[in-house]
């Protein structure tokens, strides 16, 4: 299937629509609020921070 480019959302947000809806829903075992959503990217974006770091320690 293409890849459509869709129209930012309500909130927006035109990098939340770079996942498709059934793609977010097949990672996060289930719909998330956009709160969630937000929370999870943190999360992750502060993981690889730390992994970054780390990594950068051992030189």
């Amino acid at each position: 299937m293409a890849k459509k480019s869709k129209p930012a959302d309500k909130s927006g947000n035109s990098a939340a629509n770079e996942i498709s809806d059934n793609e977010l829903e097949s990672l996060s075992g289930g719909r998330l609020s956009g709160a969630q959503y937000t929370q999870q990217q943190q999360a992750r974006a502060e993981k690889a921070g730390l992994k970054r770091q780390k990594q950068q320690s051992k030189k």
